[in-house]
């Protein structure tokens, strides 16, 4: 076997595969397009996955019930998550007084929030009443004396 005769047979191949539409395809295009969206497809995931904490902003939390506790150390209380690290994703400010001034009226305030949410400045806004205690344990007071009245009225 010559080295002519091996060219020869090369050269044959390559005008045989160039004039084949579908290999020039594969062989030039297809990694033109495929290389750059599988790139970017790779870039949208790994920042997908990335674990990216959320800002939420919670109002009124001195009107909270003491128990059972929502908040520790600025954070959501561990015991309210499967794993508690997942809480530590949710990053918590809390108004102060002069965003909660007595003047400020509910409309006030709620425009204020949408504002906040819009700009991109906090995923949520968490709003706790001004008497949310008081309306809570009359609601647990009135809830208990239904379950005994149900009860009694079983018997």
């Amino acid at each position: 076997m010559r080295w002519t005769n091996v060219k020869l047979i090369m050269l044959r191949e390559l005008r045989d595969q160039f004039r084949d539409r579908r290999t020039i395809f594969m062989i030039f295009v297809l990694p033109l397009l495929l290389y750059p969206l599988l790139g970017m497809a790779f870039f949208q995931v790994s920042q997908f996955m990335r674990a990216n904490p959320s800002k939420i902003w919670v109002l009124g939390s001195l009107d909270l019930p003491d128990e059972p506790a929502l908040f520790e150390n600025n954070r959501f209380a561990g015991k309210w998550f499967d794993n508690p690290a997942r809480g530590e994703l949710l990053q918590l400010d809390f108004a102060t007084e002069q965003q909660l001034s007595s003047s400020a009226t509910l409309k006030d305030v709620r425009k204020f929030a949408e504002q906040l949410l819009k700009q991109g400045e906090y995923a949520a806004v968490i709003y706790v009443p001004q008497g949310f205690v008081d309306e809570l344990d009359r609601w647990r007071k009135e809830s208990l004396e239904s379950r005994a009245n149900q009860a009694l009225s079983d018997l």
